[in-house]
């Protein structure tokens, strides 16, 4: 039987946050390429960290000579009671001896001259924000020093001319500041409202799948605001056709993702390599949007 699966990846700047609050890239290539000489030293050395009390290690770390990328495989350990079943049948305990871990990948792909990372999502595995935590302890074992290292979200330049043309509105929140919180309220009180700093609206549908906003009025609200320096927040969930799965945007800084999907037969999973290659595919060559941006 063909199944479906959808791998979702987002796009980062490996950076420092410096003492002023302003980022600087960090560069990360002399730490991967100690890290990958001593796992070929020893077959059998692996570092390893616990993250939300699970152990959290790389699994490998591979260089490509042809593109200088890295592959860097990271898995979270996991040794929670499993059970299997067929539909109609009854559910047998996974029996995992001492030691023994269920392991979740995620692969990652950093390109050391641009200082961006690749980042599989795998619910069941690491985090953005835990890949974050495990570099920047590493660093500083085999440094000795506090790099603070932080994941910046590449953003997505495309968003807001996908948002807006789009037909189909299901909510809008917005939030305004300043002195534009008066056009904002005009309709709501009637006159100017005293003493406002901000003001926070959500627009909505009911519940109904079938349900949209006015599509003119939404798009003049959008098209009103967008581009208005008093904005701090501007959300719309969409959708591209009736079909398409409802996508919620952020027009002022949606953070760069991206989505392969993949048909595979029963029996056949899909492996951290695969996803690697089409990953370096999607960097180089598939995606304009994201060659412009880092």
């Amino acid at each position: 039987m063909a199944r479906t699966k959808i791998v979702n990846i987002n796009i980062f700047y490996t950076c420092s946050l410096e003492d002023d609050g302003k980022y600087s890239y960090l560069p990360l290539q002399e730490l991967f390429d100690t890290l990958k000489n001593d796992y070929e030293s020893d077959k059998e050395y692996k570092v390893v960290k616990n993250y939300n009390f699970d152990p959290i290690r790389i699994k490998s770390v591979e260089k490509s000579n042809s593109t200088g990328y890295y592959h860097i495989i990271m898995e979270r350990l996991d040794d929670k009671p499993l059970s299997k079943t067929t539909i109609y049948g009854e559910s047998t305990n996974i029996e995992l001896k001492d030691n023994e871990y269920i392991g979740h990948e995620i692969s990652i792909l950093y390109d050391p001259t641009k200082h961006v990372m690749l980042v599989q999502r795998n619910i069941s595995s690491l985090s953005p924000s835990g890949v974050e935590k495990f570099i920047d302890s590493i660093y500083f074992d085999y440094y000795e020093e506090y790099a603070n290292f932080k994941f910046v979200a590449a953003i997505d330049g495309r968003a807001k001319d996908k948002a807006l043309n789009n037909d189909i509105y299901r909510s809008i929140a917005l939030k305004v500041t300043g002195d534009d919180t008066d056009d904002l309220l005009l309709g709501i009180s009637g006159n100017k409202y005293e003493g406002v700093e901000s003001v926070e609206i959500i627009i909505s549908t009911n519940r109904s799948k079938s349900a949209e906003l006015d599509c003119q009025t939404s798009k003049n609200l959008l098209n009103r605001w967008v581009d208005d320096n008093n904005v701090e927040k501007l959300f719309v969930k969409t959708k591209e056709t009736e079909d398409s799965p409802v996508e919620e945007i952020d027009l002022l800084k949606q953070a760069l993702k991206r989505t392969l999907k993949y048909s595979y037969t029963e029996g056949i999973e899909l492996n951290a390599h695969r996803i690697y290659f089409d990953m370096v595919d999607l960097y180089r060559n598939d995606d304009d949007a994201i060659s412009l941006l880092v």
